[in-house]
């Protein structure tokens, strides 16, 4: 009904692409984004879209890939940058590259604490320890206790100065928190316990 009253308009096509994201239809999802992008090569939005559906999939590298052409197109914002920086952390060994450090540099210099929490993230994944203990007081200065996510980053300062039973036991903790979330603390804390707290 909808399509004979509505027919070829960019709303009909971006309900169709919800509609099949939110029963993960993940392949047609792809074969209407890809028809939609040619259609409204400016939609940028979509691409962002498209990008979180491969979080949700599990596939980091694919959304890497489809958020860093809006880099190199120009048009990436400070939460592109982020969400590189921070989904890089997911991929291999989790030991980010000096470019993830410049996209979570770059997203974090406007203080927003997320932000901030996911450059302390990527400094302490990369053994720069000083620099993630400066973030996470960054993180947390006036505050009387960090929230889970917070958390997150003090366990990986613990592992790289070697505390390693006060990491685990700060991993577990946040590992509980979203559990149905691919990209969340809670989920980088399950994967550090999954390779045996390394």
């Amino acid at each position: 009904a909808l399509r004979t009253k509505y027919p070829d308009t960019e709303a009909l096509a971006s309900l169709e692409i919800f509609q099949a994201q939110d029963t993960e239809d993940w392949k047609t999802l792809d074969r209407l984004i890809a028809a939609y992008m040619v259609r409204f090569p400016k939609a940028h939005n979509m691409q962002r879209r498209h990008a979180r559906s491969y979080v949700r999939r599990g596939d980091f590298n694919k959304a890497i890939e489809l958020l860093s052409a809006l880099q190199a197109q120009g048009v990436a914002q400070d939460d592109d940058f982020n969400n590189l920086a921070w989904w890089s952390l997911f991929v291999g060994d989790g030991v980010p590259s000096e470019r993830v450090l410049e996209w979570a540099t770059r997203a974090a210099s406007g203080n927003e604490p997320a932000r901030v929490h996911t450059l302390g993230c990527v400094y302490a994944a990369m053994g720069r320890t000083l620099l993630a203990l400066e973030t996470f007081d960054r993180l947390v200065d006036g505050n009387e206790k960090p929230d889970l996510s917070d958390e997150y980053l003090l366990a990986e300062i613990h592992r790289q100065l070697g505390y390693t039973a006060q990491a685990k036991e700060i991993y577990q903790r946040v590992a509980k928190e979203n559990p149905d979330d691919p990209d969340s603390s809670g989920a980088l804390a399950r994967r550090r316990l999954a390779r045996g707290n390394k």
